[in-house]
This record gives structure tokens, sequence and C-alpha cells, in this order.
């Protein structure tokens, strides 16, 4: 084949014939995109490359997705709402959503920072952030005031805007290990055993409430195709402190503490590669 076309080459050379270029010949149909991943620092990847982050990896994963990451760091509810409203692509062309949202509601990296180098008996849930009397706790569940009916809404209008989409909904890891003890997290960060188990039980509080809302928006909007995929048993054992090598993003990089590290995005891919996203 390769012979063949140096001949008809050289013939079109030599009768000073052109042939025509790859600028004139027709160009490429453009793809819609048919993945949409909206969401919270998560779903940007923030510690890792944007390859590294779950939804790519999906998207390379498969030969069938076409990805759209409108995901921001440090979205809430409303920036996530925002995200899927204000999306300019083709929303019938979607046919895939994923999602992380809530963490930021309830201010999860803050309240880690608030965690660290507590005094051992000085719970951090104790801790008075704000005069005159505002603890880690209030901040904690005045984030959870409202968010079983928010995350919904959320779901319910992004079924309505994106009506050809299944949408998958994950949940988040448990950031310690099970180990009840004292973690040194290195650069001279701790947490105690009791701060531990504290923010472990607010993540799966968290867990909960998207899994409720999940269930609740099934039930109230007929034929609503949303998933709620868990994530936190694939992280067992590569919490923070844990034995084997963690799969969380520690003090060695204060900026993107308590996001998955590279193989936490690939446990991310692989539980939403399992629920139907490929």
């Amino acid at each position: 084949m390769k012979r063949r076309f140096g001949i008809v080459l050289a013939a079109a050379v030599a009768l000073g014939l052109s042939l025509p270029t790859a600028a004139a010949q027709a160009a490429p149909v453009a793809v819609s995109p048919n993945y949409l991943a909206a969401g919270d620092s998560i779903t940007t990847g923030l510690g890792v490359s944007s390859a590294q982050a779950f939804p790519s990896r999906l998207d390379a994963a498969s030969r069938k997705l076409t990805l759209a990451n409108v995901a921001t760091p440090g979205a809430g509810l409303a920036a996530v709402g925002a995200q899927l409203a204000l999306y300019p692509g083709d929303k019938e062309a979607v046919t895939k959503i994923t999602l992380t949202v809530g963490a930021n509601d309830i201010q999860w990296v803050d309240i880690l920072l608030a965690c660290l180098n507590q005094p051992v008996g000085s719970p951090c849930a104790q801790r008075v952030v704000a005069p005159p009397a505002t603890t880690v706790q209030n901040l904690v569940d005045a984030g959870f005031v409202g968010l079983p009916a928010g995350v919904q809404t959320l779901l319910a209008g992004a079924h309505q805007a994106y009506p050809n989409a299944r949408i998958h909904v994950a949940g988040y890891y448990e950031l310690f290990g099970s180990h009840k003890r004292t973690c040194q997290l290195g650069n001279g960060y701790f947490i105690t055993a009791a701060d531990k188990a504290w923010y472990n039980a607010t993540i799966l509080r968290l867990n909960a409430v998207l899994k409720g809302a999940v269930a609740a928006t099934n039930a109230s909007v007929p034929g609503s195709p949303i998933t709620y995929v868990s994530v936190a048993s694939r992280f067992n054992g590569h919490g923070l402190c844990d034995s084997a090598t963690p799969w969380v993003i520690g003090s060695e990089n204060l900026g993107a503490a308590g996001h998955p590290t590279a193989k936490g995005q690939q446990a991310y891919a692989n539980a939403l590669f399992a629920a139907g996203v490929r």
C-alpha cells in the first residue's frame, strides 16, 4: 500500500498536479462531551496532576467517554449547582455525570487543620475557632443544617437539566486509619486518637447524608437514575496513620492535605468504573 501511494505521488508531481492538503480536507466533526465531572477539589485532583484525577483516568480507560471536567476547588453545594447550570455544552449529549459534593459545606479541610496538634485531653470538636464561643463542632453542625435537602434539590435539578444522564454521587473516605493511638504526621504535626475517631465519624456522617439524599431523590423523582458510590472501603488500610502506604496527602503538602494521592484517585476511578461510569 505504501509503494502504490508513492507511485501515485510521483506521477502527480511529474504531471504538475496538486494533491489536497490536510487543511483542504473536511474538518473533523467535534464530539460533544458525554461525561460531565462536577464537584470539588477531589474531582479537580488537587495535589496531583490533572491526568491523575479520577475523571481523566475514567476517560482514558474508556473508549466511550469524552470528558468535560467543570469542578473547582472549594466548591460547595451552591458552586456545584452553578457548575451544572452554567455548563455551556450540549446537556442532552451528556450520559454520565459524577459529583463530589458536601465536604466543603462542612468545612472538612478547616476542621482537619483545627484538629492538628491539639493537646491530649482537649478535643478538637470543642476547640473555639471564633469568638465568643463558636467551636469546631458548631461549624460542622451548621454545615450539616440543610445539607440533606440541599443535595436532594441539586440532584433533582441535575436530572431535569440532563435528562439522558446517569448521575453518580461519590462519597468520601475516612481520612485516618483505625489504629487507636496518637498519630505523628511528620513536619511536627500530630493528631490524637480521639480526634482521629471524631474526624472519621464526621466523614461517615457526611456519607450517610449523601446516600440518604440519593435514596430520597430517587423515591421522589420518577425515573431518577442516580447512584450513590461508596469509596470508603477502598481506602481501608491506606488512611493517614495506617500501616500501609497512605493514599491521602498528609502534612508534607498542607495546601492539599486530606486529598487523595494518585493511588487514591485511582481508587475513586475504580469505584466509579465498577458502578457503571465507563
